[in-house]
Parts: structure tokens; C-alpha cells; sequence
């Protein structure tokens, strides 16, 4: 699985930068930034837990107002419950590499996208206040995502943006059959009967992007 990664990173930049030197329509880009994320049916709300995030891209003009882009990701999801008044604690990290692509509309100095993405967990980690938790829930190895962003271009070169991200499909399945309702992004008794198929992640970047 780490070589996988290693040639398909080794292939981005060798693509990047065969396009960029070769074709005006064909952009690469470098982002940076922090998720912020969360896990439904866990009982625990809010997007508390916090991770990194990296990727190198590329974009492509299809209009004026029109472009295409993929990138390969590196993402940090998880959930976490800091220790308050019952004195338990709750950590989860899950590691990701995302492939997604988005569609993207500009105006002005704003750039709006959406798509989808193929996500590969790397490995994943699970902690409580006595340490991992056993027996280990395995997570499925893909995830599928929607993807939302919109970027502000600071300059030609630089942008800063937002990005918004929620499993399509479970990413592992519930410990047993009761599933705790969501604080966050409910609406209505569909959404809940959709979130007791299994756990679902949803995340916030924040990120600045690079244009080569």
C-alpha cells in the first residue's frame, strides 16, 4: 500500500510538470491546510477533531468561466471527545489518501467546486482514556465523498479556501444496533434512518492553494 502511494505521488509530479512546461490549458497546484473533522452515531458532537492536510493537483481550463480539476490528498479525519465533567475521554485518527475530482465555476476573484472522490485509508487508530480500544473496528478500506469548496484568489498565484466533505457511503458499520442521532446536519427522520446504515464521516479544511 506504501509503494502504491509513493509511485502514484512519483507519477502527479511527473504529470504536473510535463504539463505545465507543455500546455497553457494544464495548471498544477500545491495546497496546504488543517481539517477539522467528525464521525456520525459516536454520541459525541462537534468537529473536535483536528488534522492535516496536503495535496498536489492539477486543473484544467474548459471555458472562461469553467474548470476541471484532480488531485491526489493526503487527509487526517477522526473524532475526538475531550475529558469534561464524567472524566472519559475519546480519540480517533484515520488516515486518508483522496483522489478527488471537482467541477468548478468562477467569478470574479471566487472560485466555486463540487464533485466526488474516491478516498484509501492508510490505517486508523482508536484511544480512550485506557488506551486502544479492543477489540479493533476495521474500517472498510474505501470511502466514497462529496466534495464542496470555495476559494478567494488572494493573486494570480495564491488562494484561500474552504472545503467541505461527507462520506456517500458507511465508512464501518456500527458497534451495535443503537445509533445515537446527530447535532450536526439533520434534516429530518430520513437523515437518520440514512445514518443507521453505518458511520459516516464529515470534515471542514481550511487551506491555501498554489498555482505553479
Amino acid at each position: 500500500m506504501y509503494n502504491l502511494i509513493k509511485i502514484n505521488f512519483l507519477l502527479v509530479l511527473l504529470f504536473i510538470a510535463e504539463m505545465s512546461n507543455s500546455q497553457r490549458m494544464f495548471q498544477g497546484f500545491a495546497e496546504v491546510g488543517m481539517t477539522s473533522s467528525q464521525i456520525s452515531g459516536d454520541g459525541f458532537y462537534g468537529f473536535g477533531q483536528f488534522g492535516g492536510y496536503a495535496s498536489l493537483g492539477l486543473r484544467s481550463q474548459l471555458s472562461e468561466k469553467w474548470t476541471i480539476s484532480g488531485r491526489l490528498a493526503l487527509n487526517q479525519k477522526g473524532a475526538r471527545k475531550y475529558q469534561n465533567a464524567d472524566f472519559t475521554t475519546y480519540r480517533l485518527r484515520v488516515n486518508y489518501v483522496e483522489i478527488p475530482l471537482l467541477l468548478h465555476y468562477s467569478f470574479q476573484q471566487w472560485v466555486l467546486g463540487s464533485g466526488l472522490g474516491v478516498n484509501y485509508r492508510i490505517n486508523h487508530r482508536e484511544r480512550s482514556m485506557f488506551g486502544d480500544i479492543s477489540p479493533e473496528r476495521i474500517f472498510k478500506q474505501a470511502e466514497f465523498s462529496f466534495h464542496f469548496m470555495i476559494e478567494y484568489a488572494l493573486n494570480e498565484n495564491f488562494h484561500l479556501g474552504i472545503g467541505y466533505q461527507n462520506s456517500l457511503l458507511p465508512v464501518r458499520d456500527h458497534a451495535s444496533t443503537q445509533v445515537f442521532a446527530p447535532n450536526n446536519f439533520v434534516l429530518g427522520d430520513w437523515h437518520n434512518n440514512l445514518l443507521n446504515k453505518g458511520q459516516y464521516f464529515t470534515s471542514l479544511q481550511l487551506r491555501g492553494t498554489y498555482l505553479f
